[in-house]
């Protein structure tokens, strides 16, 4: 146990449970910056995990496994992401309030903006700009049981997920550790593209202005498309139903 705050921290590694794969990195501090320390990805079979969610665990919890060991962790404390469609993030503008009164405005503007019931969700929030009279939050939610149902995977393997947080911001993270120029006035769209999932993060200023989740990913670029005899080749063979622009 670690008193008044003079225990070592424990040391945290990245885990991405996808749809086609889960990945591990590890990073750690250098005089340079951060640095890769540990790195490992394991397949996942097709439709293990559909629509973002995961339908056979142990599969999934047995991948987590094989990455630990292939990349050597010896902790366990993983920092985890999700989303999909179960995680909304909106951005609302409210009367200025004191802090303590925040929490309970947050609650009551949460029902108008949040399409699940309240007790159904992990509701975050995060003072992103104000002025005199006004403010702007940015409101997440998550339905609990997308949530639980990653976090049992992972507990299932032996490690604790110690952050639970949402690729959009996970993204973002990303972005302003490695740009110099993350504090700039201009807009930036940040877009990961994942098998299934295209994630998008528009940000201002250093704060989240949008944030979107596209049920569209590669694996539509890499699938032929045997249903439309237009995308078929000269010699029959099925050609990627991907548009050309979206093609590498």
């Amino acid at each position: 146990m670690a008193l008044f705050g003079l225990g070592k921290k424990p040391t945290t590694f990245g885990l991405d449970i996808g749809t086609s794969a889960v990945k591990l990195v590890e990073l750690v501090q250098s005089k340079g910056g951060l640095a890769l320390k540990s790195f490992a990805t394991v397949p996942l079979p097709r439709d293990v995990i559909a629509e973002g969610t995961i339908r056979e665990p142990q599969v999934v919890t047995d991948a987590i496994k094989e990455c630990i060991e292939k990349a050597g962790i010896s902790g366990t404390s993983a920092v985890i992401s999700v989303s999909g469609r179960e995680a909304i993030v909106k951005r609302v503008p409210l009367p200025k309030v004191t802090a303590k009164e925040l929490g309970d405005a947050i609650q009551l503007e949460a029902e108008h903006h949040i399409p699940f019931a309240i007790d159904d969700v992990f509701l975050d929030y995060q003072v992103v700009s104000q002025s005199a009279n006004a403010m702007s939050v940015v409101l997440v939610a998550t339905k609990k049981v997308k949530v639980l149902e990653y976090v049992a995977a992972v507990e299932a393997a032996g490690l604790d997920a110690v952050v639970v947080d949402l690729d959009a911001f996970a993204i973002q993270n990303q972005f302003e550790l490695s740009s110099p120029g993350g504090d700039s006035t201009d807009a930036v769209a940040l877009i990961d593209i994942g098998a299934s999932v295209m994630k998008t993060n528009v940000i201002h200023a250093g704060a989240c202005i949008f944030a979107r989740d596209v049920p569209f990913g590669g694996k539509r670029c890499s699938e032929p498309s045997t249903t439309s005899p237009r995308l078929r080749s000269r010699n029959g063979s099925a050609r990627s139903s991907c548009p050309a622009a979206v093609r590498s």
